[in-house]
């Protein structure tokens, strides 16, 4: 027999969900164990974490001999206003290596400089799937399409102009790159997030 939580509140021991993590929350959204705007944030089975973004992989994983889940749900808008709260943070540090990343290519740091870049464009992506999960997710515009489509336009064209001059070893143009292109696309998600936050307010 299973016992299962919903933010710590004992909701059933169930056997008939299916054997699966998506039968079993399929199942407590039927009963209105867990309401239809809201979304799960947590997950421990057998007191083993699941992280929140390994959620959706978890779907279709055997839940087994599990004896104990615990499921934490958060509605729609306090879900969002926590993934922008993320995304903010998350801004300021793609900002910073942004604005000291040319300054190590121009001094020909390249090892340090190659590593800095790669681990900035991969938060950039982290960055930019968080804004665009709240949008699909939460519903949540930053104002007209056009708005986003052209800071992501913006976006794409500075990686684009990164990704030539890394090819071609063009250090020096680089790092006008990341100054001239990338680092203005960056500031300019500061209203996109606002108008986000507001948005789902």
């Amino acid at each position: 027999m299973m016992r299962v939580t919903v933010n710590g509140r004992c909701v059933a021991d169930v056997n008939e969900d299916g054997g699966t993590l998506a039968g079993l929350l399929g199942g407590l959204r039927a009963r209105g164990e867990i309401a239809g705007d809201e979304v799960v944030v947590g997950l421990e089975v057998n007191s083993s974490p699941c992280a929140a973004r390994d959620l959706d992989a978890l779907a279709d994983v055997a839940l087994g001999e599990s004896s104990e889940v615990a499921i934490a749900t958060d509605d729609l808008p306090g879900y969002g206003r926590r993934i922008l709260a993320d995304a903010r943070s998350m801004r300021c540090v793609l900002e910073e290596a942004a604005e000291r990343l040319p300054a190590e290519f121009r001094s020909r740091e390249l090892r340090k400089a190659n590593a800095g870049l790669f681990n900035l464009l991969n938060a950039l992506e982290s960055f930019i799937l968080c804004l665009s999960h709240v949008r699909n997710t939460c519903a949540a515009s930053c104002g007209p399409s056009e708005s986003w489509q052209r800071i992501m336009a913006q976006v794409s064209e500075s990686l684009d102009a990164i990704q030539d001059s890394q090819q071609a070893k063009d250090w020096m143009s680089l790092a006008g790159h990341l100054e001239l292109k990338l680092l203005p696309a960056l500031r300019g998600f500061e209203p996109v997030v606002k108008d986000m936050s507001d948005a789902i307010s």
